[in-house]
């Protein structure tokens, strides 16, 4: 099973998140960076030794920071991961998973990128990001759509008349990845 280096990933991460479509300095890198290996957790059977001991703890319903940061030097083993981030209340996994599939069943399932609470899902697939779009019918008006996120994220439970009266209502249904590269 391959390896990839914590740093490599993460420059990855910064460049296709926090800083994209942003002026990408050394200190605002390094910034990202600092923070990324002091919040990240790796889940996967392969990384357990990356775990953050604090996230372990099932009592405990929050995201904690490690009380040591990762260097960037550890090795992450998979073929398919994903970097996890929910700006909401800051977590930031890498998930090991064991085929395409189950990366897509990720991305597209009810916590994927359609949920609100997730801001971030980035596919690393032999190490590199691979880019996707998603498609989703709307339960309202059987047309499918290309997912634009922030204007298509869907709760099921959100009731969107009363929060957001003449808001367009999708009801996201049959989601697809298309992947591009």
């Amino acid at each position: 099973m391959n390896q990839y280096k914590l740093s490599d990933i993460a420059m990855q991460i910064v460049i296709h998140s926090f800083l994209k479509g942003k002026k990408q300095s050394d200190k605002h890198m390094k910034q990202e960076l600092a923070d990324i290996y002091k919040k990240i957790d790796i889940v996967g059977i392969d990384n357990s030794e990356l775990r953050n001991p604090l996230n372990l703890d099932e009592s405990v319903f929050i995201f904690r920071e490690r009380e040591i940061p990762l260097t960037g030097q550890e090795m992450i083993t998979g073929e398919y991961l994903i970097f996890d981030y929910c700006g909401h209340n800051e977590d930031m996994f890498i998930k090991q998973f064991n085929s395409i599939n189950e990366l897509e069943e990720e991305i597209i399932g009810g916590g994927g990128i359609t949920n609100t609470f997730t801001t971030y899902q980035i596919a690393f697939v032999s190490g590199k990001v691979r880019h996707y779009n998603i498609t989703f019918t709307n339960g309202s008006d059987c047309q499918e759509y290309d997912f634009v996120k922030g204007v298509h994220d869907a709760l099921p439970e959100w009731n969107y008349e009363e929060e957001r009266p003449g808001f367009e209502l999708f009801e996201i249904t049959n989601v697809k990845i298309h992947w591009l590269d």
